[in-house]
């Protein structure tokens, strides 16, 4: 069975819905492995949301970091992510 992911952004010029399948034998590492990450990297609980929003204009707990620590910071773990399901990594697209 495969588990969709949906998701959908907008500002007032633009609208961005995207999304990705995953298997579902292989969702609970792979959320496993990314709340790892982000508690690590970023101090960011399970129950937390990481909006893309805020993360990309450095509001709220990502005020500190410039755009270049917010880039390569996740970029690692999105190639990691990606090798994981043997499949092409998505990198972040910030800056």
């Amino acid at each position: 069975m495969k588990i969709p992911y949906v998701d959908e952004s907008y500002d007032k010029r633009s609208y961005v819905v995207c999304g990705f399948l995953i298997n579902d034998i292989n969702y609970r590492k792979l959320n496993e492995t990314f709340n790892r990450f982000l508690d690590k990297e970023f101090g960011l609980p399970e129950d937390e949301e990481l909006k893309g929003d805020e993360l990309f204009n450095g509001r709220n707990r990502w005020r500190d970091h410039t755009m270049q620590q917010r880039a390569e910071g996740l970029s690692p773990q999105s190639i990691r992510l990606g090798e994981q399901q043997k499949r092409r990594p998505v990198r972040p697209m910030l800056g």
